[in-house]
């Protein structure tokens, strides 16, 4: 089973919260089965402030999915951190991060190090069964630039992997 991440940044604070407690609705009337759902506000300085959403004890819960989940707000939240630390640009670390692309798993990560910007708001989902058309339609007008990348089996192995070598 596909999964994906799914993401938007905003400018407005009202906004970005409007679309977090949207795709929580989404989830509830199952037009995509949420692993984890986040909401980050980076500061102009780097500083984070992170929401995550309740987990829903009724959905199905996939270790696989969880771990890669696991792996993915890792990166986004180190991403600001160690920009900072390497000269305050979050470019050095993506380029650093990127260095080998040849497997999935490096892409996705090189794709999830560019989601956070300084000075916005930003939601991000990670789901299963994702009705991708219905769910762009029901955020179009609060997340007209809404990402939704395809997550294969082998990066979320890959990413589950990496989880299980960590712990």
């Amino acid at each position: 089973m596909a999964s994906a991440l799914i993401s938007a940044s905003f400018d407005d604070e009202d906004v970005s919260r409007r679309v977090f407690t949207r795709i929580q609705e989404l989830h509830g009337v199952a037009l995509l089965n949420l692993t984890g759902l986040v909401w980050v506000e980076v500061a102009k300085d780097g500083h984070l402030e992170v929401m995550t959403a309740p987990h829903d004890p009724v959905a199905p819960e996939n270790e696989r999915d969880a771990a890669s989940f696991a792996q993915i707000l890792g990166s986004l939240l180190a991403t600001p951190l160690l920009g900072a630390r390497v000269g305050g640009t979050v470019e050095a670390v993506v380029d650093r991060i990127a260095e080998n692309e040849a497997t999935p798993e490096r892409r996705l990560r090189k794709q999830v190090a560019s989601i956070l910007t300084p000075g916005k708001w930003t939601v991000v989902a990670y789901a299963s069964q994702v009705a991708e058309a219905v769910v762009r339609a029901e955020l179009a007008e609060d997340a007209p630039e809404l990402t939704i990348w395809q997550i294969d089996d082998a990066a979320a192995r890959d990413l589950a992997s990496d989880a299980d070598a960590a712990s």
